[in-house]
């Protein structure tokens, strides 16, 4: 085997389970169009792009309706359904702004994927300074402790149901850096 192709095959067998779609952003970046914290409908009814959407949607942008998007299939059945919670407005030095879960079901095959947004709102744009994508459970901040993320992990034997891993990631602000960083993380076996 030649070396090249031999440290590719390694480097697939450590990534465990293909099922494991979990990433996360922690450079600002920016989505066009004007929102506001104070307006839950600017945020339930805007149009979002994820910088790392590897099941749904891709690279096409998401227009929310009242809180929610509806994808077909060429049938005209739901293939993707994606609905927006609750928006918590969090601060972050002394500056509002908004922690958003987005939940996006496959109803044309299997499955689910989340998204989870933390975000200032401009006068023409939606700055983005947290974002992670994948099989998460559980998104919330507290301004002692965070910004906390849990989510779902597969070791390679697990079926798509039955995820053995639950891995919570600890976030704080970094008012030098202006951005989020990892400050800890933990990783629990769930039952079986």
């Amino acid at each position: 085997m030649k070396p090249i192709l031999a440290a590719t095959l390694l480097t697939l067998g450590l990534q465990g389970s293909p099922f494991n779609t979990y990433g996360v952003h922690l450079r600002p970046s920016t989505i066009p169009g004007r929102c506001s914290v104070d307006d839950v409908d600017s945020l339930r009814n805007h149009v979002y792009r994820f910088r790392d959407a590897p099941m749904f949607p891709g690279d096409a942008d998401v227009k929310l309706q009242d809180g929610q998007y509806v994808e077909t299939d060429p049938n005209g059945s739901v293939d993707w359904e994606m609905k927006i919670g609750s928006p918590q407005e969090i601060q972050l030095e002394g500056t509002s702004a908004v922690l958003l879960n987005l939940g996006a079901a496959h109803f044309g095959g299997s499955g689910s994927i989340g998204y989870v947004l933390v975000a200032r709102c401009r006068a023409t744009e939606m700055e983005v300074l947290f974002e992670a994508c994948g099989p998460i459970r559980d998104a919330r901040y507290d301004a002692a402790k965070g910004l906390t993320i849990a989510h779902y992990m597969w070791s390679p034997d697990d079926c798509h149901a039955c995820p053995s891993r639950e891995v919570t990631e600890y976030y704080i602000w970094s008012a030098s850096r202006r951005r989020f960083i990892l400050s800890s993380h933990s990783e629990r076996a769930l039952p079986r």
